[in-house]
């Protein structure tokens, strides 16, 4: 308390008529011995004055909006019983941390003389973020909140910039799981074959499209992706998103959340795939559950889906024919859209290329 008081924190005021209080509880954390404050389901850590990490960075944002909360258990001021916390920094994960520190940063930036980049990745990828997925950590434990809501780009490396970023911001312990790669027994056939030049390390590096990555990081209540047909009579199709209900060693329990069989649950095992990139020079094996985390995912995996909350970035126009409009007719409604373009320097525009091959209206 010494410490939150001593980084004003908040301030007691009386409670306001007709606004939301947010609860809070204390949990103490056995594996660091260090009690920790639940706000509703926001974290705030008790920081160490004398130093400040990246994490303990986002208690030291000044809030733009006014949220409410009750005194803590154990520590209400006796003089004012009834009074609440009024925030004055940005807790761990509340819902606009992220933007409060980052504008505060910036400011203190600028008025020491640097220049501020109209294309923070970070401003950026918060406003997006904050649109498709408002209050992520109060709704992680509610499969409707993803049925709906996605982030689409053009790319299959952009996808995972923000698939990371999003997983990282997720509550929850994370749980690894590596592939088993190997060379297929019919590369050796030929006799100028160098087996050395493809070592475990090589091929671990390997991202073919349409393939679970090597290094394959979940948490339970994370959407994923199915990337290969399973049971297509019970909707386990390449496409198809579920939700991570449990993590085992050997199977993924998950629960379908789009497609007819929305609600039902499976187990999703191992499989050895072998991708069918022509890119490749040789044909190798993994061994991976076939999902990948889905909080954004490619352009053209989001055909067929209808989705009320659409964020599309597009770091890069689009390089197909129909990809632009496939992206936009996602989207239930106008209100529902939120573009984010980028011009060759990497500053916001509102103008992107779009691609139309004339020849398929030749015969119209």
């Amino acid at each position: 308390m010494h410490s939150l008081h001593h980084n004003n924190t908040w301030t007691l005021v009386p409670r306001p008529p007709h606004s939301n209080i947010v609860g809070c509880r204390w949990l103490f954390v056995l594996t660091t011995g260090r009690m920790v404050l639940l706000s509703g389901t926001r974290l705030v850590l008790l920081p160490k004055l004398h130093q400040l990490d990246v994490n303990k960075a986002l208690l030291h944002g000044k809030l733009g909006d006014i949220v409410y909360m009750q005194q803590p258990p154990g520590f209400v001021d006796t003089r004012f019983p009834n009074h609440v916390c009024k925030l004055n920094k940005a807790i761990y994960v509340l819902k606009k941390a992220l933007c409060a520190w980052f504008h505060r940063l910036s400011s203190f930036l600028v008025t020491n003389g640097f220049s501020c980049s109209l294309a923070d990745p970070s401003e950026l990828y918060c406003s997006l973020i904050t649109f498709v997925y408002p209050s992520i950590v109060e709704n992680a434990n509610n499969p409707m909140f993803f049925q709906e809501r996605a982030i689409l780009a053009p790319k299959n490396e952009v996808v995972q910039e923000i698939n990371n970023r999003l997983l990282k911001l997720f509550p929850g312990d994370e749980k690894e799981y590596l592939s088993s790669d190997s060379l297929c027994q019919s590369e050796f056939v030929h006799d100028d074959f160098d087996e050395s030049l493809y070592t475990p390390d090589v091929l671990n590096g390997l991202r073919p499209s349409g393939m679970p990555i090597h290094k394959l990081v979940l948490k339970v209540g994370v959407p994923v992706m199915l990337l290969r047909n399973i049971d297509q009579k019970y909707g386990l199709c390449n496409g198809t998103r579920l939700r991570v209900i449990a993590l085992g060693k050997r199977v993924i329990e998950a629960e379908i959340i789009s497609g007819s069989n929305i609600g039902k649950r499976t187990f999703i095992p191992r499989m050895s795939l072998t991708p069918s990139d022509k890119r490749i020079p040789f044909t190798f094996q993994r061994r991976q559950f076939p999902l990948a985390v889905c909080f954004a995912m490619t352009i053209n995996k989001s055909q067929g889906q209808s989705l009320s909350k659409v964020g599309l970035f597009l770091r890069q126009p689009v390089f197909t024919h129909g990809q632009l409009y496939v992206a936009l007719s996602r989207v239930k409604s106008r209100d529902g859209l939120k573009i984010l373009i980028l011009d060759n320097e990497g500053n916001p525009t509102n103008k992107t290329s779009n691609v139309v091959f004339k020849e398929v209206f030749g015969n119209l």
